[in-house]
């Protein structure tokens, strides 16, 4: 049992703990947070210019690609046009060109027969690339032209007056119908002098009938 008189070993009291005001950040937490906060301010600031470049640059290149959309379109109207224009001259020299090819070959079929008087009529015929079929159409013209220069002179050398002006008498070498009619049948059916001598017959038997 201690003594009485021993003095008692006191605890040490500790000091009063001072009230933290509501509120309060310590300094070097704030100084932290106010680097953070500078940092995120000017790394934002950073992406807003980036963004607002970037947005320019999609605003021109959207600019750019409307205009090259515009200058394709373009381009591809008129290579379309001059494709119309290409395909329509070249059909339509390909029908020239078949014209003029059918035409050659009836003068030919015309010329190989001894028709030349057929020219004339030539384009009246239908185009055939069969010489044979074409030579057939040319011979069915030829007999109908004959037939219409016979029907004529028959009426010429029977004295049947058509319905034409009157005609001045031509000096000619027959001096009789008979004489004209041996002079006509002696020239080319079809012929150009024999449409000649024909039409001074005719001119000849006005005069005598007047």
């Amino acid at each position: 049992m201690p003594d009485e008189n021993t003095p008692v070993e006191q605890e040490p009291q500790k000091a009063p703990q001072q009230q933290v005001p509501e509120g309060y950040i310590e300094l070097a937490r704030y100084n932290g947070l106010v680097r953070k906060v500078e940092e995120l301010t000017i790394a934002n600031r950073q992406l807003q210019a980036s963004l607002n470049t970037r947005t320019s640059e999609y605003e021109q290149l959207n600019v750019q690609l409307g205009i090259k959309d515009s200058e394709k379109s373009a381009a591809v109207s008129e290579r379309d046009r001059q494709l119309d224009e290409t395909v329509k001259a070249k059909l339509a020299l390909e029908g020239e060109l078949s014209e003029l090819r059918n035409l050659k070959l009836k003068m030919e079929v015309a010329k190989e027969m001894g028709r030349p008087d057929l020219y004339g009529v030539l384009d009246a015929m239908p185009n055939l690339s069969d010489k044979e079929a074409l030579k057939s159409v040319v011979g069915t013209f030829a007999e109908f032209t004959d037939q219409k220069v016979r029907a004529r002179e028959k009426e010429l050398l029977s004295g049947i007056t058509p319905n034409l002006s009157s005609a001045t008498p031509v000096a000619s070498t027959p001096t009789s119908a008979d004489g004209w009619t041996k002079h006509i049948e002696s020239l080319p059916l079809g012929s150009p002098e024999r449409d000649k001598a024909m039409d001074q017959y005719w001119d000849f038997m006005s005069a005598q009938n007047s």
